[in-house]
């Protein structure tokens, strides 16, 4: 725990600009909105707060557009030299406080089952929850430290908890409420 705990004063310095992508549009076909006259990407970001169904946003600093989008970083991503885009539940995620992220972070705990990818080469609980992150539909993930490997899961706490020694999980929808 007190590892969690150094990572979490260094992470947190740097979580709000992790969350921002400049010069990059997250383009989709269909957008949820579109705004004229916003003065930030922050801006942009808090129109985006004001609907359930935004998870992202695209803004142009020279025309002052903000672009609503669904998913977490469009369907794709579009090199654009005045853009700057966010992801809503990255942002959402990454800028809790340390008591909010210690009851979400659950150590010697496998959120078993509903996995949607799974992957190895992760550092660290925090690479891993920042793969799931910008994966459609993750709501949580598991972490095995020994080897780096990272299980994404479709569902806040899997199919089932269960006691594991070597795993930490995370939960998306525990980190993002206020």
């Amino acid at each position: 725990s007190s590892g969690i705990n150094a990572e979490y004063g260094i992470l947190s310095g740097i979580a709000k600009q992790s969350c921002v992508e400049y010069g990059v549009s997250y383009y989709s076909g269909a957008n949820l909105q579109t705004i004229q006259s916003v003065a930030s990407v922050y801006q942009c970001l808090t129109e985006c707060k004001k609907r359930n169904d935004c998870n992202s946003a695209s803004w142009d600093k020279k025309s002052k557009v903000c672009i609503l989008k669904e998913q977490r970083r469009g369907e794709k991503l579009a090199m654009k030299r005045d853009v700057l885009s966010i992801n809503r539940v990255c942002y959402d995620t990454m800028t809790g406080d340390a008591a909010k992220w210690k009851s979400c972070i659950k150590e010697d705990t496998d959120y078993y089952g509903a996995v949607i990818a799974r992957s190895d080469g992760f550092a660290t609980v925090w690479d891993c929850m920042g793969w799931c992150i910008n994966t459609a539909n993750c709501q949580s993930v598991s972490f095995r430290g020994a080897d780096g490997y990272c299980w994404a899961k479709n569902k806040p706490t899997g199919d089932v908890i269960k006691v594991q020694n070597d795993r930490t999980s995370i939960s998306l929808p525990c980190m993002m409420q206020s």
